[in-house]
């Protein structure tokens, strides 16, 4: 007896209503492609969106430049679409704009105390001082300078990430009095805020990357007061579900799908081997998505394997994931 084909779970919705949308995984998941799709998907719903990087790189983040067909993004915002501009965070221009817009230092004290070496080299080395103008100047954009609806910060990695979002805590705990730990009072209010921030893990339904999605959920809900809005599994084998359950209705075996789709018995080995190890891949993957949303209950939200092809490129791949996202998730 042929063993039942395992069901894609339910994918459950998605509440992304609010200001601040943090996107964290584990590195190589994928996160810059699904966080570009979210906006995407939030420029669909009406949204005006502002998608952050942190630590852009070139060569980590293709898809966001090929996608919007771009050499690079900037510290300014970018508008790249009628609903989407893009920005990066560097830390030094982020601390001017703290200290001279929010904290309203004037201009000629800046330049004169910080702009020196030893300010900077003490800037470089101090732990968390680097962070929490990162953090600042993704709290503003989203909650101080309302210029946009919706900012989507593609944030640091799961080794990363819960550092950067206690920064806030740690500061105020440390300077109890002040402007910066008045700041950070209300950094701490607004992310932690489930009505105004979330943060949705992205990974693999693959053990590895399963085991350290539940890791990073409960790192967030234990040591950050950053609400966990959903995870969302990258690159799932969709299509081979939809093999088995043809197959499963037809009652044919493999061997008689691969011998009426591969005339050449040559070839039909070879099928039949690429074919069995595609199925054992997303019999695995279904297992890895059940234990997904097992430690804390939040939304898992399935995203297909899309494989480039000479008819479909980069536009296609993000519209697509953007589409998913649409039919699953709440910006308003």
């Amino acid at each position: 007896m042929s063993e039942p084909v395992p069901q894609l779970p339910a994918s459950s919705d998605l509440d992304l209503r609010g200001r601040l949308l943090v996107v964290t995984g584990k590195g190589g998941v994928g996160k810059t492609t699904v966080a570009l799709a979210i906006a995407v998907a939030a420029e669909r719903a009406g949204k005006k969106v502002l998608l952050i990087q942190d630590d852009f790189e070139p060569t980590t983040h293709s898809s966001l430049l090929g996608y919007y067909q771009l050499d690079t993004i900037y510290y300014e915002p970018l508008a790249v679409s009628a609903g989407v501009s893009l920005v990066k965070i560097d830390p030094e221009s982020a601390m001017r704009e703290m200290f001279t817009e929010i904290l309203k230092v004037p201009n000629l004290i800046f330049e004169g105390v910080f702009r020196r070496r030893l300010s900077r080299a003490l800037f470089n080395a101090i732990p968390g001082v680097r962070e929490i103008f990162i953090i600042g100047k993704v709290w503003s954009e989203a909650f101080q300078f309302n210029a946009y609806d919706l900012v989507v910060w593609d944030a640091p990695p799961s080794g990363q990430i819960a550092f950067y979002l206690t920064i806030p805590s740690l500061m105020e705990s440390a300077l109890r009095i002040g402007p910066i730990a008045s700041n950070c009072r209300r950094m701490l209010a607004d992310l932690g805020s489930p009505e105004r921030c979330k943060a949705l893990v992205v990974t693999l339904a693959e053990a590895l990357a399963v085991n350290e999605a539940n890791q990073l959920q409960e790192e967030l809900r234990k040591r950050t007061v950053v609400k966990l809005g959903g995870v969302l599994a990258n690159k799932v084998l969709e299509t081979v579900e939809w093999s088995l359950r043809t197959r499963e209705e037809d009652g044919r075996t493999l061997e008689d799908l691969v011998r009426a789709l591969t005339p050449d018995p040559d070839q039909q080995g070879l099928v039949l081997g690429r074919a069995r190890l595609l199925e054992d891949r997303y019999r695995s993957a279904m297992r890895q998505l059940e234990r997904l949303s097992a430690p804390t209950g939040v939304p898992v939200l399935g995203l297909p394997l899309m494989v480039p092809t000479p008819g479909q490129g980069l536009e296609q791949i993000i519209d697509a994931l953007a589409r998913r996202i649409s039919d699953h998730a709440r910006f308003d």
